[in-house]
């Protein structure tokens, strides 16, 4: 019977033995089966990771090189919009931004080729640009037509006809006035030599034009002068 019990302990001991051998083989397995799934896991994060970056990067270093060659003056650049997320939002945006200055510019364009009847269309009120062209645009416009209304006041004989300066700022003013100054600096001699013969004609020869003036208006007055002079010697011997 002891014999029989030895070997019965002898055998719980074996299979206890074997069944714990078999516990730590399959730890083994479990802790080399987690590292592995783990470093599959990190690969695909890291893969992950670097696709997303890609996504995000790429296009900002385009847009990145587009606002360079703007801020240069070159609005030849082509937006890609390349998703449909915050990222292609801003791609489009930046689209948008390159279309109006484009639009500005040829309103610009046009302003410097004379024709002033051009329809822009701010985007918004803070749109100064557009506000500024628009507001240029309507000067010159103003501009045009007190200088042709001056042109064709002169034409017809209207010579105290002015253009009201004080409705234009800064150089706009400094047109307007000079071309003020200017009309009555050539009108101012007429008028005086005309007031001398209109004297002359009602039998005063006494008059005579007294203002210095320069130039072509000096020879004027001496002309006028001369033949007032001649008349009132000749009617004088007479």
């Amino acid at each position: 019977i002891l014999a029989e019990i030895n070997l019965l302990d002898s055998e719980i001991t074996d299979k206890c033995a074997s069944s714990v051998k078999e516990m730590i083989d399959m730890t083994d397995s479990s802790k080399t089966l987690i590292i592995i799934i783990t470093f599959i896991f990190l690969g695909l994060s890291i893969t992950i990771a670097v696709i997303a970056a890609g996504r995000i990067t790429n296009p900002i270093k385009r847009l990145t090189s587009n606002a360079y060659e703007i801020s240069k003056g070159n609005m030849e650049v082509e937006i890609k919009i390349s998703s449909n997320d915050e990222i292609g939002e801003l791609e489009s945006s930046f689209q948008s931004m390159v279309n109006n200055i484009k639009e500005q510019s040829a309103a610009v364009n046009m302003i410097a080729q004379g024709n002033l009847d051009i329809q822009i269309i701010p985007k918004s009120d803070k749109d100064v640009l557009s506000h500024s062209i628009i507001k240029v645009s309507t000067t010159l416009q103003n501009l045009v037509k007190d200088l042709k209304s001056l042109t064709d006041s002169a034409l017809n004989g209207l010579l105290d006809v002015r253009a009201n300066a004080t409705i234009y700022n800064g150089g706009y003013n400094e047109i307007v006035s000079g071309l003020n100054q200017t009309l009555d600096a050539v009108i101012h001699p007429i008028k005086e030599g005309t007031l001398v013969l209109q004297k002359m004609a009602e039998g005063n020869f006494t008059e005579r034009v007294l203002t210095d003036f320069k130039g072509d208006h000096q020879i004027l007055k001496k002309n006028i002068n001369t033949v007032c002079d001649s008349l009132s010697s000749i009617l004088t011997e007479v």
